[in-house]
């Protein structure tokens, strides 16, 4: 069997499942009500004699059954050849077939419900499209052609192609519009508290392009820092923001408490 037929066969055990289930659902509401779909027959009855001595008829007649026994001993394979792995797959996709095709008729469904199961797993080609989800459709299908991604039913080996200007300017207004779509607040709680989590939370209501400001903003802080020491230390000339910088970095200096040098002395050498 192929890969296309195994999907086939657990599609059609999904949709039977399903639709077994909503039966059952069904008639448990019903029973909630006092309302009994179904009875099931209960043989309480104790066997008699002559049942248990044909039950044991049976077993011995079955068990003298050399037919059954070579069957048995033909099944018993060390190392199986292709042909055989091919029967054996059969034979496990039949028997699946048959699990969900003998729990769906345990179920009370109408074609209602059957249509609506298979609907959920395989959408029907025929059902109008939206034209959001036509929108969508396209826009991702743009991007997979951008990426040199296999956009589903092509082959997934095909010549990688460039970006032309026109897609790529549409591709480029379709991210600056998603820039400014706004934080959801799980990941506004989530950049907060890589920042540290203290005080308000600045993420909060701002787009993507605010964060991304607000983290370079951030970053730049420090990085100004740097640049104005570097330029200081190597005699550059330094512009106004450096000479800001430093100012501020000498106030602070100045009211930092005083360290104790003995600290980092270093320890007497011992005697050779």
């Amino acid at each position: 069997l192929t890969r296309s037929s195994l999907r086939c066969i657990n599609l059609i055990g999904g949709v039977l499942g399903r639709a077994a289930e909503a039966g059952m659902k069904s008639r448990l509401g019903q029973a909630s009500n006092g309302v009994v779909t179904y009875a099931a027959r209960h043989n309480l009855s104790p066997p008699t004699a002559d049942q248990i001595a044909a039950a044991y008829q049976a077993e011995r007649s079955f068990a003298r059954n050399n037919a059954f026994d070579q069957d048995a001993d033909q099944r018993i394979v060390t190392s199986p050849s292709p042909a055989d792995e091919d029967v054996r797959i059969q034979e496990k996709a039949d028997a699946t077939m048959m699990s969900a095709f003998e729990y769906a008729q345990f179920a009370d469904f109408d074609e209602t419900d059957t249509e609506a199961a298979f609907e959920m797993h395989y959408p029907s080609q025929k059902t109008p499209e939206t034209a959001e989800m036509a929108e969508l459709r396209e826009k991702l299908r743009r991007t997979h052609r951008a990426l040199n991604v296999p956009v589903e039913g092509e082959s997934e080996y095909f010549e990688s192609e460039q970006v032309d200007a026109e897609t790529a300017v549409e591709l480029e207004a379709e991210a600056q519009d998603m820039m400014d779509e706004p934080l959801t607040q799980q990941e506004a709680a989530a950049l907060h508290s890589q920042d540290g989590g203290k005080g308000a939370n600045p993420y909060e209501g701002r787009s993507y392009r605010s964060a991304l400001k607000i983290r370079k903003n951030a970053a730049d802080a420090t990085l100004s820092r740097l640049v104005a020491l570097k330029r200081r230390a190597y005699g550059e000339e330094l512009s106004a923001e450096d000479q800001e910088v430093l100012r501020k970095l000498d106030e602070a200096a100045k009211k930092a408490p005083a360290v104790n040098e003995g600290e980092f002395a270093l320890p007497p050498r011992r005697p050779a």
